[in-house]
């Protein structure tokens, strides 16, 4: 599964994934409102993040509203 980051994050921890605006992530695994996966930009770093920055990649060119913060697929 893939999404895309419609929030800036930055990591506080070493194990969590810093995501920019439009940045795709291959998400690994999800459990309980979290994933485990990477960015293409940095295949190299995995790491875990909540839903609420992404959103299905299928959808990316139809952005909803700032509200829309789950990962639907």
């Amino acid at each position: 599964k893939y999404g895309v980051a419609i929030y800036n994050y930055n990591a506080s921890q070493d194990v969590e994934l810093s995501l920019q605006i439009g940045d795709t992530v291959h998400i690994l695994e999800m459990y309980e409102g979290w994933y485990r996966g990477y960015t293409l930009q940095n295949k190299s770093k995995k790491g875990i993040g909540s839903r609420i920055p992404t959103i299905p990649k299928s959808m990316d060119a139809q952005v909803p509203d700032k509200k829309w913060r789950r990962i639907c697929m």
